[in-house]
């Protein structure tokens, strides 16, 4: 262990990882500002790369919880350091964890919208990138916070 969260302290170089990165959605960048995010939870991780991430529901942010009485309507905005291979929308409800919405836009650059036409129950969402990594092996990714939805 060379003291890298989340590293493998392999010195060989075929498996060594880096650790990973968390980024924190603040309107601005005051202690008061970054603090009120972390705590709302309005973050996302990568493994490493600066991927770029937006996620709403219903113009909520990541990490918020919220009702709503129609489907939501979940958007998303990715800004990659490679060509995105894949964007996948996951919701949990009672039938367990599945992908409700994906995209292959093999492109660094990538807007969508997507309706949950199958909202009948108090749900839970996030969004998982992956993009093309700096070798033909490697793959970077990218989660959001999750954002809860009340079925009221």
């Amino acid at each position: 262990h060379f003291g890298h969260p989340s590293g493998t302290g392999l010195i060989d170089g075929k498996n060594k990882k880096s650790g990973g990165l968390t980024a924190v959605v603040s309107p601005s960048l005051t202690k008061e500002a970054l603090w009120n995010a972390m705590n709302n939870k309005s973050t996302y991780a990568t493994t490493g790369e600066r991927i770029y991430l937006e996620f709403n529901i219903n113009n909520a942010e990541m990490g918020s919880e919220i009702s709503a009485t129609s489907n939501p309507i979940i958007t998303a905005r990715v800004i990659g350091t490679n060509n995105t291979q894949n964007i996948s929308i996951i919701k949990y409800d009672s039938s367990g964890w599945k992908i409700v919405y994906s995209i292959e836009p093999n492109a660094l650059f990538a807007n969508f919208s997507y309706t949950d036409a199958k909202f009948d129950e108090t749900s839970i969402y996030y969004l998982r990138v992956k993009q093309a990594g700096n070798s033909q092996d490697n793959i970077s990714q990218a989660w959001s916070s999750p954002i809860r939805v009340n079925k009221e």
